[in-house]
């Protein structure tokens, strides 16, 4: 994927990306105070956008394929066959690592949780649970599940004992990735931005600076839940353009 790379010193572009019930995603660029200059940065603003895109759906390809070969293993199987939520979470503590995700659920075939292990302490059964249910009637590829502070773009694949369309449901895998500082900064390369996530009104990973976070303009992109065309914003002392996608509901 070719990267889209601001062509003006005078330019600094910054990415804010909202996840979540409302998700955003918010391209930022400082202007000058010439309009002609203003509309090149408009269409580098518009081309950080498309990379952003791009990136966004080969991930979550990426991702869901990695959840459907994990679905199928056989010990992915064997483990949901066994009698008691105590033990499939015993025997999926082992499978975890080989997902490299940083969220695994299972679920039993009537829906019930029965396994849950995160890298990040906090996010509780619960919360699976509840997030679960609601996956079920949503129609995206990739679903936003958030708690204690942590935001995850999760993958929800049936296991079958057996082939999907002649075998037995055994339960649901749920695979999820949490969106850290460490994808902040992948997310702010690709594009040539700096990257905020937020849901709702916390930003739960960013490359921004501490004071640039606790700016009002910043706060305000996040909470916007509608996408909007390029607008002016101040973030600080400093002017941006600034535009927004709806990652919820986008076309990938």
């Amino acid at each position: 994927m070719s990267r889209t790379r601001l062509r003006t010193r005078f330019l600094l572009s910054m990415v804010l990306i909202t996840a979540g019930l409302t998700a955003m995603a918010l391209l930022v660029v400082r202007h000058s105070v010439r309009n002609h200059v203003r509309e090149g940065i408009t269409q580098d603003l518009r081309n950080s956008v498309i990379t952003f895109q791009n990136f966004q759906h080969d991930r979550e390809v990426m991702l869901s394929g990695a959840a459907e070969l994990v679905a199928y293993l056989p010990i992915m199987r064997a483990i949901m066959t066994a009698p008691d939520p105590a033990t499939i979470q015993d025997a999926s503590k082992d499978l975890w690592p080989l997902t490299g995700s940083d969220l695994l659920v299972l679920t039993n075939r009537n829906g019930a949780v029965v396994a849950l292990h995160t890298k990040s302490a906090g996010f509780t059964r619960e919360a699976a649970q509840k997030y679960f249910e609601r996956a079920l009637n949503e129609e995206e590829s990739s679903h936003w599940w958030f708690g204690a502070h942590h935001l995850y773009q999760t993958f929800v694949q049936p296991v079958y004992f057996g082939t999907k369309t002649a075998g037995a449901l055994l339960g649901f895998l749920i695979i999820g990735y949490e969106i850290d500082d460490r994808l902040a900064h992948e997310v702010g390369k690709v594009s040539a931005s700096q990257v905020a996530f937020s849901y709702g009104n916390e930003i739960v990973a960013t490359t921004l600076t501490p004071l640039q976070v606790q700016a009002a303009g910043v706060h305000a992109l996040a909470t916007r839940s509608a996408q909007s065309g390029p607008r002016d914003v101040e973030v600080g002392n400093e002017n941006f353009v600034a535009t927004s996608i709806d990652l919820s509901g986008q076309q990938q």
